[in-house]
């Protein structure tokens, strides 16, 4: 008589199917490759979900409909975007409250809403939600200003009305405060501080803080990424006040980026708090759009030994040897300067330029053939180069120096395309494999 054996608990589909709703997309992916009892359980569970964009009425009828007749089917991701959503109550209460258990990323895009309270009914009920992006404050028609006085944060329950409830699942947070919006429309850092105490990731456009003494006993201990995007109006932008409160919070950031630092913030503040953050930052990018591009904020030099992307506008540099010299980025692999039309190259290059052993990827927009030259001296072993706005001046530069180059993309102007295509470097059309010329070999070429 054969004895019966009982299998193990992890090949049993039920288990498995529990175990694997739990999972990302991305966590599901290992899953495939450890026996066929397994890939198939994964691929059950990858069929299950579906990813939903609303754009109107007859979307979200036809989605409540899809969902009747298949009940096995679950939205992990949900996209509204150009609609009112209070036009219909009824169907969005209902699309909300059969997708809670099964909702993991929330995105919602230039939307009207007239009450958050469908949206906080989600936000509640929603076990495995761990990604918000909101992004609603636009600029409201006539008729609807009224609409802006509701924020979505703090989010009350029903039993604890003056309670802020926590969600210690949602580790992704964007979100947008409209430029011109009522004081009770807008989404301070405090209460998101208090609804997401687990936060790994805060996207904030136009963030509202208050002093920065309210925050010596607050902490956001697995914040890693902090990206801060403001308005190009002087007292909108990065400043003084924001930094301090960064201060408060003790942070121990891996990814920061910054868009749009005031004229009249110090250097020196900017640049210590980033020097604080020596033994994590992987990721820096600092931005200032065209409309303040002479605004000048030098930061540099900082020595972050652990680095490895860099990201910057001319305006926060005033010596190249201070990203190039090993000593201050000896990990860096990655960089990509942002610098505009109306940027002064030349008073940034000194006679001697440092050399860069280490960089391997560069990105660069604007710049003239002199200084092109310089900054290719600075790194001898580049392998990938994204150019934008060149011409055939510097694509001469890249074809007679840098034949190492393992990947080449130029993005230029129709006008600077034609010319460089007909007349410059290549002689052929725009749109051929560049490839087939003999001077290029083997180099993987984009125009």
């Amino acid at each position: 008589m054969e004895k019966y054996v009982q299998p193990h608990p992890l090949l049993l589909s039920n288990i498995l199917a529990k175990i694997f709703s739990y999972l990302t997309e991305v966590e599901l992916l290992p899953c495939v490759t450890v026996c066929h009892i397994w890939r198939s359980e994964t691929h059950a569970t990858l069929r299950k979900r579906i990813t939903a964009t609303i754009s109107s009425v007859r979307l979200m009828k036809k989605f409540l409909a899809r969902l009747e007749s298949e009940p096995l089917k679950q939205i992990t991701e949900l996209t509204l975007k150009k609609m009112l959503i209070d036009l219909n109550p009824k169907e969005f209460s209902l699309l909300m409250s059969r997708i809670s258990n099964s909702l993991r990323k929330l995105t919602i895009h230039t939307c009207l809403i007239h009450s958050m309270d469908p949206v906080h009914f989600l936000i509640r009920n929603a076990p495995y939600l761990t990604h918000i992006t909101l992004d609603t404050l636009k600029t409201p028609p006539i008729g609807y200003e009224s609409w802006f006085r509701h924020s979505l944060l703090p989010i009350y329950g029903s039993t604890t009305p003056r309670k802020p409830l926590c969600f210690p699942g949602v580790k992704y947070f964007e979100y947008m405060n409209y430029d011109n919006a009522f004081d009770a429309a807008e989404t301070r850092l405090v209460s998101v501080i208090e609804a997401f105490p687990k936060l790994e990731t805060l996207f904030a456009k136009n963030l509202k803080v208050d002093d920065p003494t309210t925050y010596l006993n607050m902490r956001m201990p697995q914040l890693q990424c902090l990206f801060v995007q403001m308005g190009v109006r002087p007292m909108r932008r990065v400043n003084e006040q924001l930094i301090r409160v960064f201060e408060a919070l003790k942070l121990k950031l891996r990814h920061i980026r910054f868009q749009n630092v005031s004229e009249i913030m110090r250097p020196s503040v900017l640049q210590d708090w980033i020097q604080s953050h020596s033994e994590t930052l992987r990721n820096l990018e600092l931005e200032q759009i065209m409309d303040i591009i002479e605004v000048s904020i030098s930061c540099f030099p900082l020595k972050l030994p652990n680095l490895h992307y860099l990201a910057v506008d001319r305006n926060f540099v005033k010596n190249i040897n201070h990203i190039l010299d090993m000593k201050y980025f000896p990990q860096l692999n990655k960089l990509e300067f942002r610098f505009q039309g109306t940027s002064n190259w030349i008073k940034i290059f000194p006679k001697t330029i440092a050399v860069h052993e280490n960089v391997r990827d560069l990105e660069i927009s604007y710049i003239d053939c002199t200084c092109f030259q310089k900054l290719l001296y600075g790194l001898p072993n580049l392998k990938i180069l994204v150019l934008n706005h060149g011409n055939d001046n510097l694509l001469r530069i890249v074809f007679k120096n840098l034949t190492q180059l393992k990947s080449f993309s130029c993005h230029a102007e129709v006008e600077q395309l034609n010319e460089m295509t007909t007349a410059g470097i290549t002689g052929i059309n725009p749109g051929e494999d560049l490839r087939t010329c003999p001077y290029i070999g083997d180099l993987k070429c984009k125009f």
